[in-house]
């Protein structure tokens, strides 16, 4: 039992802005989830796919602040 607890945390831990950004954009909206599917696949398989995955961490970590800095 301990181990799905584990499990559960860290894809939590991983993908909460992912599920966040699905929850906001609508959750059965398939054209939101077809480009964060596409966005997902681009990182993982592309040879420039860490870089990729980098940049959005900044440009979600940019912004974050930016609406923290304007409210």
């Amino acid at each position: 039992m301990a181990w799905q607890w584990e499990s559960g945390t860290d894809c939590v831990g991983c993908c909460w802005l992912a599920m966040t950004v699905l929850f906001v954009v609508g959750v059965m909206n398939i054209v939101w989830i077809a480009l964060l599917a596409a966005f997902v696949l681009l990182e993982k398989l592309a040879p420039g796919g860490r870089i990729a995955g980098r940049i959005a961490g900044a440009a979600a970590a940019g912004w974050g602040l930016y609406l923290i800095g304007s409210a």
